[in-house]
């Protein structure tokens, strides 16, 4: 199923912004895993609609345009 890319603006109130490189350091750390709770790809003010899990994070993979993760704590 296809689904259309949509972006909001980021609310700092609602998730934790890091950058990719952050990310990955944190996934590695073993300091987010997918118990822990989940992410969405973003740009430095803009919050797409595509979810991503620490398990399946390839940041080679990621789009271009791709600069953030904002991160949803459970």
């Amino acid at each position: 199923m296809k689904y259309k890319l949509e972006f909001d603006d980021f609310l700092p109130n609602c998730g934790d912004l890091f950058t990719v490189e952050d990310f990955d350091y944190n996934i590695r750390a073993g300091a987010f895993t997918d118990y822990d709770g989940f992410g969405e790809l973003a740009t430095n003010d803009k919050v797409s609609n595509i979810e991503i899990h620490p398990s399946t994070f390839n940041p080679e993979a990621l789009p271009d345009w791709c600069t953030h993760i904002v991160w949803y704590n459970k």
